[in-house]
């Protein structure tokens, strides 16, 4: 369960560049938080409850370590344009070029290939192959306003010789327009070639 947390955190959090020429989302730059809404798939799947509570895990984990290893891992992770928000969520910093060059939290896993199907400013949807864990996902964002938007992702996944399908809503609410030190997306990310 240890290795599914992470690969579906990784893909929900991380940033996926879109296509130049599609309309960007109305969405304000600043300081946005990841919270899993809802996660159901058998087997291995962790419910939104169990993500929200291993992140609070990692939190108080990462919160025991001395001082200087805490500052490390803190940096690390906002240096990858990421941070735990404290309450069971993820936090990244969309500034104006992330939004503009169509950089939103949906996936970026290197171990995964993204192909957009749908890219409006009021609508993306996307098909995601990953080859580890082996793993097919269609992805769904709905920017219901400037400051929230909804990614629904359903898909199977190959473990130990079976498949199993998944579906997991993830909601990003808008905090505030200081990222809090925080790099953004933009910045950690350099464009992709055309």
């Amino acid at each position: 369960m240890k290795g599914i947390k992470g690969s579906v955190l990784a893909m929900a959090v991380m940033a996926m560049t879109g296509l130049a020429q599609a309309e960007a989302p109305n969405l304000k730059p600043g300081l946005w938080e990841m919270k899993v809404e809802k996660s159901s798939g058998g087997t291995g799947m962790p419910s939104g409850a169990d993500m929200e509570k291993a992140m609070k895990q990692m939190q108080a984990n990462m919160a025991k370590l001395p001082p200087e290893q805490r500052k490390m891992m803190e940096e690390r992770m906002g240096n990858a344009g990421m941070a735990f928000s404290g309450n069971g969520g993820m936090r990244v910093c969309l500034d104006q070029d992330s939004i503009k060059r169509n950089e939103i939290p949906l996936n970026d896993d290197k171990n995964c290939k993204t192909t957009i199907k749908t890219q409006t400013a009021k609508r993306w949807a996307a098909d995601v192959v990953c080859s580890q864990p082996p793993s097919t996902s269609q992805v769904e964002a709905l920017f219901e306003s400037d400051s929230t938007y909804l990614v629904k992702m359903t898909g199977q996944r190959t473990g130990g010789g079976k498949t199993t399908s998944y579906a997991m809503d993830m909601r990003y609410q808008y905090l505030g327009s200081d990222c809090k030190g925080l790099k953004p997306i933009s910045q950690v990310r350099p464009p992709k070639a055309k």
